[in-house]
């Protein structure tokens, strides 16, 4: 009765891990899990249903801590540890409803943390060649194969990819995520009016999915830029590197890249006509440097954007960030200053309702 007694209590502390928000209890009940469960899955001469029950618990645990990011002090052998654990749930249990989801987040650690999109994007492909591959899970595995093409500078595969999936009509929500990456990657790489068809056509289709509206507020400012007389390709092409630079994930070339397209465009556009893409751009360096700590550079580009084109769509946002960096840097009043301005000057920005809860918040 012991391993059913151990598989029980594994279950209670799995379905615990995502109660807790301790780090050191976390790292303690994942570490116990990681040591006991592999020993149940194989165990030898063990009852097979007890054996996939705890396969399963596995890679759930495993899919836990890559989100809690319970990785203890070497990120890369925590990497090759959950990729020991997830092959040996793929041989006890390779249909369990956990495995493909934890192979994706191992997939997109690999990628973003360790820096090893290509090593990523490997382990995707063997995750494809398993026919016990559900088919819910093919999908989110070749979006996310497409992605990892991208961030290790393999266009050419990842439009493959992409473009397969957009094809197929039994993934209409993944296939439309895949098509919004296209229509940047048309962006980056100097088809604009490509770009621009896709974009509309990825928010129409899918105007409920969490891409529909950057979607729609691209494909808005590459059609208004390619209409501005004081604008048009040129600008749209000094654009185009931060977006690439966005796909492949390299912030500081996207910082570079930005910075270059806010100062030469500044310089050579019609400032008493709207500027939709550089006021896009200006929000987009403003995020980068409020994350990384850069709080006098960002609220100085936020204050352009609204002094400049007030009426513009990204002036809202821009007085909803500086809000939130404002609060984030205890600076409360300014912060109340800023989105008591938005309530006036935007009511209808579409996260009011979260400003005003927000302002509700301030002590």
């Amino acid at each position: 009765a012991l391993p059913a007694t151990l598989l029980q209590n594994s279950g209670i502390l799995a379905q615990e891990m995502a109660l807790i928000s301790d780090p050191g209890r976390q790292e303690h009940i994942t570490e116990y899990l990681l040591d006991v469960l592999p020993r149940l899955a194989n165990l030898s001469g063990g009852d097979l249903v007890l054996r996939r029950r705890a396969a399963d618990q596995l890679a759930l645990v495993c899919e836990s801590a890559l989100e809690a990011g319970v990785l203890g002090d070497d990120p890369r052998l925590a990497a090759d540890r959950f990729g020991d654990m997830l092959e040996l749930v793929r041989e006890v249990h390779p249909t369990s409803e956990h495995l493909y989801t934890s192979q994706i987040k191992l997939a997109i650690f690999t990628r973003d943390r360790l820096g090893e999109p290509g090593v990523a994007a490997r382990r995707l492909e063997r995750l494809l060649m398993n026919l016990d591959l559900p088919t819910e899970g093919v999908a989110l595995v070749r979006l996310t194969l497409g992605e990892c093409f991208m961030a290790a500078g393999d266009t050419s595969r990842a439009r493959t990819v992409l473009d397969n999936l957009g094809r197929d009509p039994r993934f209409r929500r993944e296939g439309g995520h895949a098509h919004y990456h296209l229509a940047r990657l048309d962006l980056a790489q100097g088809h604009f009016v490509t770009a621009r068809d896709r974009f509309a056509v990825v928010a129409l289709d899918n105007p409920g999915a969490p891409y529909a509206n950057e979607s729609l507020q691209l494909g808005l400012a590459v059609a208004e830029e390619m209409d501005n007389p004081s604008g048009g390709p040129e600008i749209l092409a000094l654009y185009a590197p931060a977006v690439y630079a966005d796909l492949t994930g390299d912030r500081e070339s996207r910082l570079v890249a930005l910075e270059v397209f806010v100062e030469q465009t500044a310089a050579r556009v019609d400032m008493a006509e709207p500027q939709h893409l550089l006021e896009r751009g200006r929000l987009e360096l403003a995020r980068l440097h409020g994350e990384a700590g850069r709080l006098e550079p960002a609220l100085a580009l936020l204050d352009r954007v609204v002094a400049d084109h007030p009426d513009g769509l990204v002036a809202p946002q821009a007085l909803d960030y500086s809000g939130s960096l404002l609060m984030a840097a205890g600076r409360s009043a300014e912060a109340q200053r800023a989105w008591e301005r938005l309530l006036a000057q935007y009511p209808d920005y579409l996260f009011i309702d979260d400003v005003r809860d927000a302002l509700r918040d301030l002590p």
